[in-house]
């Protein structure tokens, strides 16, 4: 009985998450537009780091995780087999899969400086790509796509907050009627 009650709190929360996350889109696309549409001026340097709410869903993921581990644990501990509970395994090894991809996108920094801008490396050492080597940006509602030369793309990804900054950022590097920056 305490299990099913839990589950369905989780069940809730999830709902909640998913329509905190869908209610606050607006919001938040005015804030990353007030944050990132600002040039980026000289010797300042912006970090893109995952946004507040994939911290919430990884939460709410390692959640899910421990309560799905739990059950399958009292079930075995019942002495259920291995095929008894195979989808209970499919379940508990699926969303510990998400939960580990999520962390890794939780990891995920990238350093943008006017320094780096200027001197054509724009992303750094990790990736090593300049910014003369670009052909264009494509950018949709989840993230944004930088094209180099030799077919290379870069997919900023949709948990950086500022991809889309970044993107119009070096579109307007660029585009013809502005002049590449110098080193």
């Amino acid at each position: 009985m305490i299990i099913r009650l839990a589950l369905v709190v989780m069940v809730l929360g999830i709902a909640f998450l998913i329509w905190r996350n869908l209610g606050s889109r607006m919001e938040f696309r005015a804030r990353q537009r007030q944050a990132w549409d600002e040039p980026l001026r000289e010797g300042t340097a912006t970090v893109l780091t995952a946004s507040n709410a994939a911290w919430w869903w990884f939460a709410g993921l390692a959640a899910v995780e421990a309560l799905i581990g739990r059950a399958l644990f009292e079930r075995m501990a019942a002495g259920e087999t291995v095929g008894e509970t195979f989808w209970h395994w499919i379940l508990f090894l699926a969303v510990g899969a998400v939960a580990g991809r999520r962390a890794v996108q939780l990891s995920e920094r990238v350093t943008v400086s006017w320094e780096r801008i200027v001197s054509r490396n724009l992303l750094g050492q990790r990736y090593s790509l300049k910014l003369s080597e670009a052909t264009g940006v494509s950018m949709d509602e989840r993230t944004a796509r930088i094209a180099f030369r030799g077919g290379r793309v870069l997919e900023l990804s949709p948990w950086l907050e500022g991809r889309f900054w970044l993107g119009r950022e070096i579109n307007a590097r660029l585009s013809p009627g502005r002049p590449a920056p110098t080193a």
